[in-house]
């Protein structure tokens, strides 16, 4: 058994979680809604991630460590643009 969540908003709010009952039903439900949301991450019943998909991409422990520096980057861009502009 897994666990879907549907982010709203990347590392934000999200859906409460939606069970899945089996690879197969992740897999689809991935195919689903890779597209419709900013972030979906399935997890399993000791709450590990198994599958991760970011701005219609999926995740893996090679590109990881890349798209988590360049999230804070732009989140540090973000940040310092509306700074300025007060």
């Amino acid at each position: 058994m897994y666990l879907g969540y549907r982010f709203l908003r990347r590392d934000g709010q999200h859906y409460q979680p939606d069970i899945l009952e089996d690879d197969m039903e992740a897999a689809e439900y991935i195919a689903k809604y890779i597209y419709r949301y900013p972030e979906i991450r399935i997890t399993n019943h000791d709450d590990e991630l198994v599958a991760w998909t970011v701005d219609g991409k999926i995740i893996t422990e090679e590109n990881e460590e890349h798209v988590r520096k360049q999230w804070k980057n732009f989140k540090q861009l973000i940040k310092q643009s509306f700074l300025e502009d007060i």
